[in-house]
């Protein structure tokens, strides 16, 4: 019905002028472009939540930079399923003190893993450097999804 609506609107649109013609094409192209950009792009229709418990983080080093610290990790998969998403929460140890909120940071990593198999990440979190201070680090697997596997 949508097709020969649009049709009949674009041959009377041609009939009436060159010009409205260019335009309600434009406009059905757009409509038409939206639409199906919206039944075929859909994120997280092909992960579904895992458990974290077969993922592994190895941390390799952790260097400060101007804006923060850079993390180069290694994230192993000892699960049967392929990861695509893991949050990751990084947390700077404090020495004899409670930390404050600052110390700690979640970001989630965009990695496909296979089942398996480790990849090597690295990401800047944005936590200050502290001048004269050795911190102790920890790095936490909060979640994790995997690809779907439609058998």
């Amino acid at each position: 019905a949508v097709i020969i609506a649009s049709t009949a609107l674009l041959v009377a649109s041609h009939r009436i002028g060159h010009r409205l013609f260019m335009a309600v094409s434009a406009l059905v192209a757009l409509i038409a472009a939206i639409i199906l950009g919206a039944l075929m792009f859909d994120p997280g229709r092909g992960v579904e939540p895992m458990d974290p418990a077969g993922l592994n983080i190895r941390l390799n080093s952790i260097s400060a930079t101007e804006t923060g610290y850079r993390i180069d990790a290694v994230l192993d998969n000892f699960s049967s399923q392929p990861v695509a998403e893991t949050d990751i929460r990084v947390v700077r140890q404090c020495d004899g003190g409670p930390c404050s909120d600052n110390d700690s940071q979640t970001f989630t990593l965009l990695l496909h893993v296979p089942a398996g198999a480790s990849y090597p990440f690295s990401e800047v979190v944005n936590i200050r450097p502290q001048p004269l201070q050795a911190p102790q680090w920890q790095l936490n697997i909060e979640a994790a999804r995997a690809y779907r596997q439609d058998h």
